[in-house]
């Protein structure tokens, strides 16, 4: 939980990690090294085998409703987090990659996923738009998150002293406040997530005047309900952002 919270202040050197300031932090889920979030998501579900063959690419590329929330508790993580934001091609449809089985080459890994494809083909590494019409839900959350970050200072430039972590018993739950003032935003937040896949998540939200802005299924800047602080129950493998009034 300590390197959680650390990665959300920005992986700073004085908390064990890499940076002097926030700014030099590079946040990111996939890059093109190693599997992409949307495959290592697939197989740590259990619901896919990186060993098998993939009969169905499209059946497997759209996304069980386990993979998909699990992918969208990742990305509230990443776009949420002091430093700057990188996502790599695709991610924001879980793009998977599966080997190419190319006419008149054997290949005795043809049709199972790739962690490392810097040597396959076109067919391998391109960009299936289809299969993000298939997990548009999870584009959509991105496009949410993302104007969320572009339009709120807070989850950009809050100092450390800024951000306040809340308790919760159950250890794979990440909970804190934002506190506007060192990034000149209008607004207070409050981010809360959950890891654990079986149990809920309590926190404890300081009494006020809460939009909810991030459901599990939506993420935006318009309300999707009010929150007037309290407790706070986080079903398994879910998250939200509470926005707080306007400060003037």
């Amino acid at each position: 939980m300590k390197e959680l919270r650390s990665y959300v202040t920005g992986t700073l050197a004085e908390d064990g990690g890499l940076f002097q300031k926030k700014s030099h932090a590079i946040n990111y889920l996939e890059s093109h090294d190693d599997h992409t979030l949307g495959d290592f998501v697939r197989i740590a579900s259990g619901e896919v085998d990186e060993h098998a063959t993939i009969k169905d690419i499209d059946a497997n590329a759209k996304l069980s409703s386990r993979q998909l929330r699990m992918n969208k508790l990742a990305a509230l993580f990443l776009f949420t987090s002091q430093g700057a934001t990188m996502i790599h091609e695709g991610q924001e449809f879980a793009r998977s990659k599966v080997i190419f089985k190319a006419p008149g080459i054997k290949d005795e890994d043809a049709g199972k996923i790739d962690h490392n494809s810097y040597n396959k083909d076109n067919e391998t590494n391109c960009l299936n738009f289809n299969h993000a019409e298939m997990n548009r839900d999870l584009v959509d959350y991105y496009r949410g998150l993302i104007a969320l970050r572009k339009t709120h200072r807070a989850f950009r430039w809050s100092d450390k002293k800024d951000i306040e972590f809340l308790n919760s018993k159950n250890e794979f739950a990440l909970g804190y406040r934002i506190h506007c003032q060192s990034s000149g935003d209008t607004h207070d937040f409050v981010v809360l997530m959950n890891g654990h896949q079986t149990e809920g998540a309590h926190f404890t939200v300081p009494s006020g005047e809460w939009e909810v802005i991030v459901t599990p299924e939506q993420a935006g800047l318009e309300s999707f309900g009010k929150f007037p602080g309290g407790e706070y129950i986080l079903n398994p493998g879910t998250g939200v952002v509470l926005r707080g009034k306007m400060k003037s």
